[in-house]
């Protein structure tokens, strides 16, 4: 059996308002999303393979609007007239805090998904069993409903689908909602053909037969390794032989993350830079972020934002950050005398019992921060 793996697709992710597609006048972020599921059901069918599977988070949130879920409807109704089913779980983004508070799900049922959201289900396609496990928030009920999955005996196949991180694998979000990360362990034993794995949105694979297939389009500067890709299991092949996986590239928006160094510049030197990190860059459509590092206080102020606006004009979506260094006080000595007047001033007042020095890192780091926040420019 050949089959298609699919996770984070996201369906109804906004992000730039006012940002709209011009013939749908919907935001283009958005867009961006439909089209690549679309381009991924596209894929199914010309393969035409025997089953689709969803490994989580299908919606970006557990109330998708009217819009989404017409678009998700739409994949459904042609993978139905193509003969493909296609079995899903829900993901910490389209599961509410708790199963029991209903689901989208209950609606797509209707329209021959078959879906696991409440609790493990087994559905079998053809000679293949899918064991669907849907995303818990609690890491214990999660691994609990994991050890109860039992491959059947009878199959020619079993596939465990899962949506959740493991610990093992490098993962560059933090604090998403309803998240959690398992030991490697729980799935290293487990007794699966395939393990369908979702919630990192990097293609990664941490085992012969547990792939994370990554989402289909990069939501975010945390997600610029590698290229997109539709991912197809034959599973007749078996883990680690030839064939066993191919993925089908995508084509996505560029998004391009640009770190220009600025100990020393002055404002020109600074503009200079950005221009020269861009150059040979295709702009024309795509989300920039430029990072200043080491930028000092006074050469913020008086960058010429306008200039920018121009080079990155052909861009869906430019922004202008200080870097993570944040802003420095630079050569001016009335400002750095200002910097260690404070850590004086809080040094004779940090209570006693407590490390002085731990406070004021503390405290500078949120000084930091906030200097990094107001400087941000998003245009």
């Amino acid at each position: 059996m050949k089959i298609i793996h699919l996770a984070d697709t996201h369906l109804g992710f906004r992000q730039f308002a006012g940002k709209l597609d011009p013939e749908r006048q919907l935001n283009q972020r958005e867009c961006d999303v439909y089209d690549a599921w679309h381009r991924a059901i596209d894929v199914a069918i010309e393969r035409d393979v025997d089953a689709v599977i969803h490994a989580g988070d299908l919606f970006d949130s557990p109330r998708p609007t009217h819009r989404a879920l017409s678009e998700a409807l739409d994949g459904l109704s042609r993978l139905r007239d193509a003969g493909i089913p296609m079995v899903a779980i829900a993901g910490n983004h389209s599961t509410r805090r708790y199963r029991s508070g209903g689901s989208v799900f209950e609606i797509l049922e209707r329209f021959g998904l078959l879906a696991a959201w409440r609790e493990p289900q087994t559905f079998r396609v053809g000679d293949v069993a899918f064991h669907a496990v849907p995303h818990d928030a609690d890491a214990d009920a999660m691994k609990a409903d994991i050890a109860g999955v039992v491959p059947d005996s009878g199959a020619a196949a079993n596939v465990l689908m899962l949506h959740v991180g493991l610990e093992a694998v490098p993962t560059s979000t933090y604090g998403e909602v309803n998240a959690v990360a398992l030991s490697q362990e729980l799935i290293a034993r487990a007794p699966f053909d395939y393990i369908a794995l979702g919630h990192l949105h990097r293609f990664q694979a941490p085992q012969l037969n547990a792939i994370y297939p990554g989402s289909l389009d990069r939501l975010d500067f945390a997600d610029l390794e590698g290229e997109k890709a539709v991912l197809e299991v034959d599973l007749g092949a078996g883990a680690g032989a030839p064939g066993f996986v191919t993925r089908h590239p995508l084509e996505t928006r560029a998004v391009i993350d640009v770190a220009v160094a600025c100990a020393g510049c002055g404002p020109a030197e600074v503009a200079a830079g950005v221009v020269a990190a861009v150059d040979g860059t295709a702009l024309e459509g795509a989300v920039v972020r430029v990072r200043l590092e080491e930028l000092q206080r006074d050469v913020w102020g008086a960058l010429d934002f306008g200039r920018f606006g121009e080079l990155f004009a052909p861009c869906l979506h430019h922004a202008i950050h200080v870097g993570s260094s944040g802003l420095h006080a630079g050569p001016d000595p009335v400002a750095a005398a200002a910097e260690l007047k404070f850590d004086a001033w809080a040094r004779e007042r940090v209570p006693a019992g407590l490390n002085p020095e731990a406070v004021i890192a503390i405290a500078q780091n949120y000084l930091k921060d906030a200097a990094m926040s107001e400087a941000e420019v998003d245009e």
